[in-house]
């Protein structure tokens, strides 16, 4: 099943005091019936906004990298601690989310233009559970959306 581009089904967001990270999900990059080794590759879209600075790009990524995210960050979210990675194999887009005390945890990441003249944006940014639980809602509904096939 391939959603509308601008359906909110297939949006997460990680909110904070001072940047957002969007990650939206377009769609299967292949067809049902493609080798299992790119079946399960995604087209999405990113947007960094931390501050005065932003950036945006196409990536893909694998169900098996939104599933690893959703797991690990449901985990830390019931521990209030520990360190959730999002490292898909195309480097274009890459963060972690360490949680501190009291709720709180730090994004960080680097966004990166892979295919022209090499362009990054670091960024760090600091946010809650709060936050953090409509992230793991919003990743859920994507998970939905496109399973692994």
């Amino acid at each position: 099943m391939l959603l509308q581009e601008n359906s909110i089904a297939n949006i997460a967001e990680i909110r904070g005091d001072s940047g957002v990270l969007v990650l939206r999900t377009l769609g299967y990059e292949q067809r049902p019936g493609a080798d299992s080794d790119d079946r399960n590759w995604l087209r999405a879209h990113y947007k960094v906004m931390v501050r005065n600075f932003s950036s945006e790009g196409d990536l893909s990524v694998q169900t098996f990298d939104l599933k690893r995210l959703h797991s690990e960050l449901a985990h830390s979210l019931e521990t209030m601690s520990g360190l959730v990675s999002f490292a898909p194999i195309e480097p274009v887009l890459h963060f972690e989310i360490r949680f501190e005390h009291r709720g709180r945890a730090q994004v960080s990441g680097v966004a990166e233009e892979i295919r022209k003249a090499k362009c990054a944006l670091s960024f760090c940014f600091d946010t809650d559970q709060s936050f953090l639980s409509e992230s793991l809602a919003q990743l859920s509904r994507i998970l939905i959306s496109f399973p692994e096939r």
